[in-house]
């Protein structure tokens, strides 16, 4: 009709005028990292008009909500992967803005995605210390040292694949930040740089031991992570296969929840609560048409856990009869 988007008729009424936060967020999928990962880009390219100081908050803002929902799912690293180049990329901005400039420096003639490439490919040890060189000397540039630095130390302190990359990135990150710091040793001394790194690092170490110790742990249930979020495609559940398709679906996502709900991963309550709250939404996506998948949810929230209560059961409810 007219010259409406394909995609805008593809939406139900209910979702016509909704905005992309609502839409990634709404759904069963809410915790699904590739849709946030489209959200974070969505608002980058938005943001692309307003000053380079609001334009970074807003990105930095939907990486912190994209964090908050999917920061500890099974594949969560490419999450921090992404946030972690982000960062990157705006040290990038600021050096190529020039040492006066600070914390409104004004970005490189670069999309998003262009700027993200850039930033992926500073890897290297002397890369980096010629990046946080070049940006040290303003107060925007020492701040979004420390911005990198804490994602750095937040993403180490979470179960994820891919845990020690992050790691060989953060010890590269300490060597640099350590650099600026260097002075000549004297006597077999360590300089004062070294000494920065190796603090950084073991301040760090003991969160990072105990998420890997964790990750270890969860292999058990990665066959599960798996699991289908949506009824199989052209079989009817009334069918004998569509039903025991179905009886096996069910044992699966209930195997699933009772050892998302003993906490393998020793997140923090309110973690945990949000994890587990994602899982039952996975499951009555998959699920939709099984009452028991519904009640099983709205009984976990009535309990209070993960921040939920009696109102969060009764949304749920009225989620399962819409």
């Amino acid at each position: 009709r007219g010259s409406r988007h394909p995609c805008e008729t593809a939406l139900p009424p209910r979702f016509a005028d909704r905005t992309p936060r609502q839409l990634v967020s709404i759904g069963p999928l809410s915790s699904h990292v590739p849709l946030w990962l489209l959200y974070v880009s969505t608002v980058a390219t938005d943001a692309a008009d307003q000053s380079p100081q609001r334009a970074r908050d807003a990105v930095r803002s939907a990486y912190e909500e994209a964090i908050d929902a999917a920061g500890s799912t099974f594949d969560c690293h490419s999450l921090w992967k992404s946030y972690i180049t982000y960062l990157k990329a705006s040290l990038l901005a600021l050096a190529a803005s020039g040492p006066g400039a600070g914390r409104a420096a004004a970005p490189p003639p670069l999309s998003h995605e262009a700027l993200m490439v850039q930033a992926a490919s500073v890897t290297s040890l002397p890369a980096l210390s010629s990046l946080l060189q070049s940006t040290c000397r303003t107060a925007g540039g020492q701040q979004a040292h420390f911005d990198l630095r804490t994602v750095y130390q937040r993403a180490l302190a979470v179960p994820q694949r891919g845990a020690e990359e992050i790691w060989r990135e953060y010890e590269l990150f300490t060597r640099a930040l350590g650099g600026l710091a260097s002075a000549p040793s004297t006597g077999g001394a360590q300089s004062g740089g070294e000494q920065l790194a190796a603090q950084l690092l073991s301040e760090q170490a003991g969160a990072f031991a105990a998420a890997r110790a964790a990750q270890t742990e969860r292999p058990m249930v990665s066959d599960s992570d798996r699991l289908p979020v949506a009824p199989p495609v052209g079989r009817d559940s009334r069918g004998p296969d569509g039903a025991a398709a179905s009886a096996v679906s069910v044992r699966r996502w209930t195997a699933r929840l009772a050892v998302e709900r003993t906490n393998p991963l020793r997140l923090s309550a309110t973690q945990s609560g949000s994890h587990v709250r994602a899982c039952f939404k996975g499951m009555v996506c998959a699920l939709a048409r099984h009452p028991e998948a519904w009640e099983a949810w709205a009984a976990w929230e009535s309990g209070g856990l993960g921040g939920g209560g009696a109102e969060a059961a009764d949304q749920v409810l009225v989620e399962a009869t819409r």
